[in-house]
């Protein structure tokens, strides 16, 4: 027979057999209930999540299609860009053969018109000065023509009277 002993021994094996049984099952059952509800709130999460994920999914789509407008917009700036490039290219052209012709303009206005145009402006100037004074001559000359005709009429006068007298 057994003794109290091994009776107690028995029951505590039994006992921490049972407990581990218990326990095992219990974490199984525990588990799995966990899994279901972790499945179901994991679930509820997603959709919560990828309700809010779709505006940004739609604001990203016309993002997207914003930055290809934008690429396309820059490539035809670009292409404006090297025409403006070879625009200007040619204008610097044009305008350094146009400082050309202007300094040889500004040669031949220094070299050739300018002393022409003094040499005229002197001549006329000489001819003015001549003018001015054959106009003070003729003036002068005018006033002692009148008074030599007042002269002359005083002496037809007189000569007249001298001849009716005689």
């Amino acid at each position: 027979m057994l003794t109290t002993q091994d009776l107690q021994a028995i029951s505590n094996l039994l006992e921490e057999k049972l407990d581990e049984k218990l326990d095992e099952k219990l974490e199984t059952k525990l588990e799995s209930k966990l899994e279901a509800k972790l499945e179901v709130k994991l679930n509820r999460l997603e959709e919560r999540l990828d309700a809010k994920l779709e505006p940004i999914k739609n604001d990203l789509q016309q993002l997207k299609g914003d930055v290809s407008e934008l690429q396309v917009d820059v490539a035809r700036l670009e292409g404006n860009l090297v025409q403006l490039q070879e625009e200007v290219s040619d204008l610097k052209g044009t305008v350094r053969h146009i400082e050309g012709d202007l300094h040889k303009l500004n040669l031949l206005v220094e070299n050739d018109v300018q002393p022409r145009l003094q040499n005229i402006e002197s001549c006329y100037v000489d001819t003015y000065e001549r003018y001015r004074t054959g106009a003070e001559s003729f003036e002068k000359d005018h006033d002692e023509i009148g008074a030599f005709r007042n002269t002359l009429k005083d002496h037809e006068g007189r000569i007249s009277a001298l001849e009716g007298a005689v």
